[in-house]
């Protein structure tokens, strides 16, 4: 699961991501995009590019950076955020990742800034949810999703610790999970 940049993440070389041009926020921070701009302390370095981005996930028209993706001064971009990400197993779509503490509300702050290809068209997302600690799949636990509209969703996550898919979704929406216990 590569999880997402925002403003304010570290780089392999010490510096730090200082712009983030997109529009959409994850916990509060802005999400950081191909071609916005880290400070690197290495000499000669100075404020770089980001130069790799999530060709399938965009906002805006630009890629969303990832952590692993890299900087034009050759830095790797590591994530501060914990807690969502995407998860590029299975079918070969991608899927977010949730985690928590059981008891613990989540929100899945933009449920998908997903691609403008995706908010387009209609687009079925599940959530993998896993322990905050260990990073293990939350595994057969009773959880609840409220939507946008306020509709609830009741289920237990597989052996993976996915919830069930969310269909009908023709634009992206915030939701919360909740769990038992």
């Amino acid at each position: 699961m590569k999880r997402v940049i925002r403003l304010g993440d570290q780089t392999s070389h010490g510096g730090v991501v200082i712009s983030a041009a997109s529009t959409s926020n994850m916990f509060g921070k802005p999400v950081a995009l191909l071609g916005d701009k880290v400070s690197c302390p290495i000499p000669g370095h100075g404020v770089c590019p980001i130069i790799e981005g999530d060709p399938s996930w965009s906002v805006g028209g630009k890629s969303v950076a990832l952590e692993g993706h890299k900087t034009s001064c050759g830095a790797v971009l590591i994530s501060s955020m914990p807690e969502i990400g995407r998860s590029y197993e299975g079918s070969g779509a991608a899927s977010s990742g949730a985690s928590s503490k059981a008891g613990k509300a989540i929100a899945a702050a933009a449920a998908l800034a997903a691609t403008s290809k995706i908010i387009d068209s209609l687009f079925n997302d599940k959530f993998q949810l896993l322990d905050s600690e260990t990073k293990k799949p939350i595994a057969n636990h009773l959880y609840a999703i409220v939507r946008e509209s306020g509709q609830i969703e009741h289920g237990e996550t597989d052996e993976e610790g996915n919830t069930h898919l969310l269909d009908s979704i023709t634009k992206a929406e915030n939701i919360k999970i909740y769990l038992e216990g």
